[in-house]
């Protein structure tokens, strides 16, 4: 029997509605398969560079989208993807230049202004950044991730009735967004819907349980819980998000302590304080190199002990 999903146009589909849904990997996987079929086709190409970002594997989007370029170097969906490359890399300067390509392209592209929107933010120009916001919003009202970003922006300032207003306007489709499922679930937090919190958090991880956000906001609800339970989350994301400086200093501090720590014990000096520093660097050294394996066995632990609800 022919697979029903062989043809390009309907892999794509396909991989678009594991996007939405958040399932990244089941929609990467299904884009290699389109591109084993079309390799040259730039739609495609463009397609499976964006996944890719939302996968954060920046080098291998670069590697599609300069292949999709190479085809049609001026096609505005290329200028969008590479705009949204750059954000992701922090290059806000080149995600601007090439958003107001796409923008010179397609005046009325929702998706360049909501990126225009991600870029102003990231130059703290709120005004700007909301008015972009809501430019997209009027050019597609049923984006959910246009609505979130500028709920965010509102959340940001304090405005949490302002942001819950502009969720509720979400319609049905949206409401799966991952994107939105996360915002509403640190706005329950806010007020104290904790069980409201954890379900959105582990109905999102349910999909994806790598989500560095859903996983931030499962953490939150466990410390708010007990700060006992929720301490191995924030231990185990804070070296995470810790910028790489950070690491490479906290690293050369801690080969230095323990060297100290280890002369003086082959020296004689045996006491109880050089024992312990020799045990928590060593405990430390564990743990970083664990922090992954039980992040994913705590979030299991999570979905395997909790029965999900529909949002």
């Amino acid at each position: 029997m022919d697979n029903p999903w062989s043809d390009v146009p309907r892999l794509m589909h396909l991989a678009e509605t594991y996007r939405a849904a958040g399932n990244v990997r089941s929609a990467l996987s299904t884009l290699r398969d389109a591109l084993q079929q079309a390799p040259d086709d730039c739609d495609l190409l463009i397609v499976y560079a964006r996944t890719l970002i939302d996968n954060d594997e920046l080098d291998a989007a670069e590697q599609a989208l300069t292949a999709a370029r190479a085809i049609i170097p001026t096609d505005p969906d290329g200028f969008v993807v590479s705009a949204l490359l750059h954000l992701n890399r922090g290059h806000l300067g080149d995600a601007q230049t090439a958003c107001d390509r796409a923008l010179a392209e397609d005046p009325e592209r929702a998706d360049a202004h909501y990126i225009r929107g991600l870029i102003l933010s990231g130059f703290y120009q709120t005004g700007e950044a909301e008015a972009a916001f809501m430019k997209a919003q009027e050019l597609a009202p049923a984006d959910a991730s246009i609505a979130v970003a500028l709920a965010q922006l509102k959340l940001d300032r304090g405005d949490a009735n302002g942001a819950h207003e502009i969720l509720s306007q979400v319609d049905e489709i949206g409401q799966s967004d991952p994107s939105y499922v996360l915002l509403m679930g640190e706005l329950a937090l806010k007020v104290r819907r904790v069980d409201e919190a954890h379900d959105r958090a582990l109905w999102v991880l349910e999909n994806n349980p790598d989500d560095p956000e859903a996983i931030a906001l499962l953490a939150n609800v466990k410390f708010s819980q007990s700060r006992v339970s929720g301490l191995p989350f924030r231990l185990a994301l804070g070296w995470d998000r810790m910028p790489t400086w950070l690491r490479v200093v906290l690293g050369a501090v801690g080969v230095l302590v323990f060297a100290f720590c280890a002369s003086r014990w082959q020296n004689g000096a045996r006491d109880w304080g050089t024992l312990a520093g020799i045990i928590c660097l060593l405990a430390v050294v564990v743990f970083a190199a664990t922090r992954g394996i039980l992040l994913d066995w705590l979030v299991s632990r999570e979905l395997r002990n909790v029965r999900l609800k529909d949002f």
